[in-house]
């Protein structure tokens, strides 16, 4: 699959906390597409699963019960910094 830049800056903004996720995927910058009327060519990048041959369903499943881990990891080290403020 070929996605074009936007998508791609929005998908590494959106996961950027939950590298996990972006892991399951190769991405290569493939090249530009010019547009006529843009000055400026735009970016496309391949997107390859490293899992092509597992169970999509599976994966996604892990991935889930990965980011839910960090979430909580991530609240438990929240509420453990916010305690240690209120104490100083």
């Amino acid at each position: 699959m070929v996605i074009g830049n936007d998508l791609y800056q929005m998908l590494k903004s959106v996961f950027y906390s939950s590298q996990s996720i972006l892991d399951n995927y190769y991405f290569k910058h493939e090249g530009e597409y010019t547009v006529h009327g843009l000055k400026n060519a735009y970016p496309v990048y391949s997107v390859i699963s490293k899992y092509p041959n597992e169970d999509y369903y599976q994966v996604i499943q892990i991935d889930n019960k990965r980011f839910l881990q960090e979430k909580r990891q991530r609240a438990i080290i929240g509420i453990a910094t916010r305690g240690k403020s209120d104490r100083e």
